[in-house]
């Protein structure tokens, strides 16, 4: 629901106001309508500095703390510092009271205003002479509402409560006896529904703020409780409770209720800002001003989680709530007594007797005299008397109407049954861009994109009653257009005949550009999350690679032993008859020299492969010292055969570089690498190592200037026993990654600058 439907319908079924206020220039206004009226004009009015009044003294604010003090004074505090910046003279200040405080301090005058819910305005209004400046208009979800109500809620898996008669022989805790959110709201619906609550619960309990209450029923101390309405909503976004662990019952009114938060009860008019019977009237009038004026966007309404302030609503539903429950002010409602008689009617009484003696005096004088002339004079006085007010009570409604309608944010206007509008507010003038004076008169569908359309909802209104949402496009003398939500009803005499139609245009134009701004925002997310399914996708395959490695390694290991040991054995026997045949007949024959030359080169290259499957199979977790990278690097190099052309370029950064490492298991690295990338080479060459150290890692790359690796096989050159040398093992990169994995690091073949094969190592510091 947004801000207009509040206004013009509400739950509890209220009329429109402005109907009201039409109605009332025909019918006349009551009193209390005139006094609010004064009230809201002469606010309006004050908005010059010559009518404020300076105070020596901050002006007090008390503030019901429904959630504690710390909470109020952060909610509040900006309020009482923009109504400081609105009236430079004054300083404001927010006090905290409890329920039990509030009507003590208002009694001995330690505050100027007040702050607190319906029940405690009537109250205090009834026993010190307070008035509704204004009445709180809260946010919800983006949409403002006048209205609040109470929940009546359970933890969600309690099976055994599921109505409101459910409860009975239950433990249930409110916020406070004088709570109305917290509380009386939710006695109502209870005796209602036939529920004692003083007898009929197994306990009853009071815990003084509404996050208690929260607490107790989500932990178990008592069975149900009860809260206002947006608390439990507030406590989930501030991350102290899960929505799903509680549930309400007894929704109230059903969806004619419309709330956007768990309620339970019917609603009520929000918090009124309420004036003190001691605070200056001229204050008053500033401050009023300053509350209707509040932009929702300011920092005091968003502290408060509301859109500003509008005219103080009817609160004669709260009255009917206090009386039904007969509590203060209402709690001898329907109890009449002789002593209470004589102790609130004294001063009648008194006034009365006083009356009939004089009566019977004037009577016994008035008998000699024309009784009929004097009955026709005061019949006479009582009429004129009787038609001066009705006079300026019609006056006043008129007023009242025309303030009601200027007051609203949302364009206006009354159309007469031929389509000419006959009156206005401000906020047509604006969208329109067209003076009142030449709005007044013209047809209503020329100041829309479409007159056809607008004439076409204009009759069905006249034909078939209100319409809502109807969407139209206003038109502005600049060519700009606002897209609007069109709302109408006829309005019609004393007599029930259609005068014409009373139309609202609510723009949209805010609302669409939100639902653009959430559509391109679910557009993002869903491209985010493509991505990270991708990049899932991708962590999978690694992973299934690795565990294709970590099978075929764990297969090699079965065998390793049985090979070395089946192995060893006949290649040592076969070592040793081709050394005693080379010693015997190599002199002899060449060929036989040569001969055995081959056979002893391939029982050592049958040796490596035993070794590397004997290093790869048997783990050894590093024994870490500080190494000298450098040094390492040299070594590995030393063992280069000195016939081939190889140089070394080292670019360490800090120099000398060390690592935290296993010095055997470092060098068994680099020599591997490095014979690698000589066998790459061949015989002439360069390699490039180089060492950066960051904060939480060291990298050190290794480039040669070989052929590089093609990219069909860059992803299984780590694979058990793949290689492309005819004479290799397939086991050193293998065996070079276990190492810096167990050294908890990585090892990758990247992208290098010299054109050849570029490995990086990454040690963590």
């Amino acid at each position: 629901m947004d801000r207009t439907n509040v206004h013009a319908t509400g739950p509890l079924g209220d009329p429109n106001p402005l109907d009201v206020a039409i109605e009332r220039r025909k019918e006349g206004p009551g009193w209390a309508g005139g006094l609010r009226l004064v009230a809201v004009l002469l606010a309006l009015a004050m908005g010059h500095p010559a009518f404020g009044q300076d105070q020596a003294s901050p002006i007090k604010i008390g503030v019901l703390a429904r959630r504690g003090a710390e909470r109020c004074l952060e909610k509040w505090t900006p309020t009482a510092a923009y109504l400081t910046g609105q009236i430079p003279e004054c300083s404001f200040i927010i006090v905290p009271l409890g329920f039990e405080e509030v009507c003590p301090a208002v009694e001995r005058g330690e505050v100027d205003f007040a702050l607190v819910n319906p029940s405690m305005y009537v109250e205090i209004e009834a026993r010190c002479g307070a008035n509704a400046l204004a009445t709180l208009i809260s946010l919800h979800f983006g949409v403002a509402y006048t209205r609040y109500g109470g929940v009546i809620f359970h933890r969600a898996n309690r099976a055994d409560i599921k109505c409101l008669e459910d409860l009975k022989g239950k433990s249930f805790m409110a916020v406070a006896e004088a709570s109305f959110g917290g509380w009386r709201m939710a006695w109502r619906e209870l005796k209602e529904a036939g529920i004692d609550v003083h007898r009929d619960f197994a306990d009853l309990r009071f815990a003084a703020t509404h996050d208690a209450v929260v607490y107790a029923v989500r932990d178990g101390l008592v069975d149900a409780g009860t809260v206002r309405t947006d608390i439990l909503e507030e406590m989930e976004a501030e991350g102290k409770i899960r929505l799903q662990e509680l549930a309400s019952i007894h929704k109230h009114g059903g969806p004619d209720v419309h709330l956007p938060v768990f309620h339970s009860t019917r609603p009520y008019p929000e918090w009124p800002f309420v004036k003190l019977a001691h605070a200056s009237d001229k204050l008053a009038e500033k401050v009023t001003l300053a509350l209707l004026s509040m932009p929702a966007d300011s920092p005091a309404a968003k502290a408060a989680g509301c859109t500003g302030w509008t005219v103080p609503l009817n609160y004669q539903p709260v009255h009917e709530c206090l009386k039904e429950l007969r509590v203060e002010p209402y709690e001898d409602f329907g109890t009449v007594t002789l002593s209470t008689l004589m102790r609130q009617y004294r001063p009648w009484l008194a006034a009365i007797i006083v009356f009939l003696a004089l009566a019977a005096i004037t009577t016994l004088y008035v008998l000699r005299l024309n009784r009929g002339l004097n009955r026709s004079r005061l019949d006479l006085s009582r009429e004129l008397s009787e038609r001066r007010r009705v006079q300026a009570e019609l006056r006043a409604a008129s007023r009242y109407a025309l303030s009601l309608i200027e007051a609203s944010l949302d364009p206006l206007a009354t159309i007469n049954v031929d389509d000419k509008i006959t009156d206005i507010n401000q906020a047509m003038e604006a969208v329109t861009g067209v003076s009142r004076e030449r709005l007044i008169g013209s047809d209503f569908s020329s100041h829309v994109t479409e007159p056809e359309k607008a004439r076409e909802v204009y009759l069905r209104v006249l034909r078939e009653g209100p319409v809502k949402d109807y969407p139209l496009t206003v038109r502005h003398t600049s060519g700009r257009v606002t897209e609007v939500l069109y709302n109408a009803t006829v309005y019609e005499n004393e007599c029930g005949e259609a005068q014409g139609v009373l139309a609202a245009a609510r723009d949209i134009t805010e609302r669409k550009r939100t639902e653009q701004a959430a559509r391109t925002a679910q557009q993002q997310l869903l491209e985010q999350q493509r991505h990270e399914k991708e990049r899932v996708q991708v962590e999978l395959n690694k992973v299934r690679k690795r565990l294709v490695s970590q099978t075929r390694l764990a297969t090699i290991g079965q065998v390793s032993a049985s090979i070395a040991h089946d192995l060893r054995n006949p290649l040592g026997v076969v070592r040793n008859a081709a050394y005693h045949l080379k010693r015997r007949l190599g002199g002899k024959d060449p060929r036989f020299a040569e001969y055995l030359g081959i056979i002893d080169e391939e029982v050592a290259a049958a040796d490596r492969i035993i070794s590397g499957l004997m290093d790869m199979t048997r783990a050894r977790e590093p024994v870490k010292e500080l190494v000298n990278l450098g040094r390492v690097v040299e070594e590995a190099l030393g063992r280069i055969n000195r016939a081939q052309q190889i140089r070394c370029r080292m670019s360490l950064d800090p120099d000398p570089f060390t690592v935290s490492a296993d010095l055997g298991q470092l060098q068994q690295v680099f020599g591997n690498m490095v014979n690698n990338a000589v066998e790459a080479m061949g015989s002439a060459g360069e390699i490039l190592v180089t060492a950066r150290r960051s904060a939480d890692c060291d990298t050190i790359m290794l480039e040669d200037r070989g052929p590089g690796i093609s990219p069909e096989i860059r992803e299984s050159v780590f694979e058990p026993l793949f290689t492309t040398n005819a004479k290799g093992t397939g086991l050193g990169l293998t065996i070079c990654r276990q190492i810096i994995e167990r050294h908890g690091g990585t090892i990758d073949l990247v992208d290098g600058t010299q054109h050849g094969a570029a490995f990086r190592i990454r040690l963590p510091r």
